[in-house]
């Protein structure tokens, strides 16, 4: 299968059509699906392969990556999946409920077998002294100081029941006992979409520390950013990092986020476009983009429309021309039923 992938940023959804709206505090996604595929179109047979079940063709499968960032899907996919985690449990209305906290290793600790075996047992503690209800997010990247030297550090969101407490950063560096530890409390101050600021920190790098550690990058995969990576408050002058650059240190199949159990799940719901505009309050989106994608072999495409809306930002608006289009209509409907409702009255 060779797909072709294709993105705008910016979209158009048809006031009437369909969309899937997910609810992550106060970050809302709506997402309309041209062709949606409710059954697997493939299954799996012995020897690395599989069975088109459309066509009948036997054919290999992909061969297994080396590390995530040749799984470009999947790493996308991942990336939401957090995003949708740290939204849903992490909005203002519970942000003083958390506590971030980023753990180092002082020695180029790279085995994620005793990676897992220090975090449980990190974990284990923190709950044995400031309880056990505490719920847990955590996302792990590499550190890198040189391209053959690197190191896990994890970025960490604990979750209290209440308002989090003060904790000194040398109490929890001594229960981590592995390396420096850095905790801030302060970010909802300043960060308006939590999940966005951690994804930055597990795929991309500042270019002044890809040059300095000497990983090859590509020009066209620099971008500016307006934010600090370690503290959250805006720069005067725009950073410039590079797009992607850990993935290659992720192995394949690597578990980026570790979470507790009894965290919140987004909640879904499938509703007309000009229902989340109502709901919304007629917001402007804070992004909105247009996914085409092609399979030239088999001659199918599919398009994929997304727009989030921040309800922490902005105020509501009064609708525009589009949205006065849909009211209009369905305030003509309903006349229209009403109508019809009082004639059928009279006559009976």
């Amino acid at each position: 299968m060779s797909l072709e992938f294709k993105y705008k940023k910016y979209c158009y959804i048809d006031p009437f059509d369909m969309v899937n709206v997910t609810y992550m505090g106060n970050i809302v996604e709506a997402k309309n699906i041209k062709n949606i595929n409710t059954e697997c179109r493939i299954l799996k047979l012995k020897d690395n392969k599989f069975k088109d079940k459309a066509t009948g063709e036997i054919k290999d499968c992909k061969k297994q990556i080396e590390n995530r960032s040749q799984g470009d899907i999947s790493l996308r996919r991942t990336r939401r999946d957090i995003g949708k985690v740290i939204n849903t449990n992490c909005s203002n209305e519970n942000m003083k409920r958390c506590m971030f906290v980023t753990l180092t290793y002082k020695e180029a600790m790279q085995d994620t077998k005793i990676l897992q075996k220090d975090l449980k047992i990190f974990v284990r503690k923190f709950r044995y002294h400031y309880g056990q209800d505490i719920q847990f997010i955590m996302l792990l990247a590499p550190q890198i100081k040189r391209k053959d030297a690197w190191a896990w550090h994890i970025h960490t969101i604990f979750i209290f029941p209440k308002k989090a407490p003060f904790i000194d950063n040398r109490d929890i560096q001594d229960l981590w006992g592995h390396g420096i530890t850095n905790s801030q409390y302060k970010l909802y101050d300043k960060i308006k979409n939590l999940a966005a600021y951690f994804i930055g920190h597990l795929r991309d790098m500042p270019l002044e520390e890809v040059i300095k550690a000497g990983i090859p990058y590509d020009e066209k995969d620099i971008k500016k950013v307006w934010i600090n990576y370690q503290t959250g408050e805006k720069l005067d002058k725009p950073l410039l990092i590079v797009k992607g650059a850990r993935t290659k240190y992720y192995p394949p199949n690597f578990k980026i986020l570790r979470k507790s159990e009894k965290l919140d799940t987004p909640r879904k719901e499938r509703k007309k476009y000009h229902e989340l505009r109502k709901e919304v309050g007629y917001r402007i989106p804070t992004s909105s983009s247009t996914l085409q994608i092609t399979d030239n072999e088999n001659g199918w495409s599919n398009t994929i429309k997304t727009e989030e809306y921040n309800l922490s930002i902005g105020t509501t608006l009064k609708p525009n021309a589009r949205d006065l289009k849909a009211i209009n209509y369905i305030k003509q409907q309903q006349e229209k039923e009403m109508k019809n409702f009082t004639t059928d009255e009279l006559n009976f």
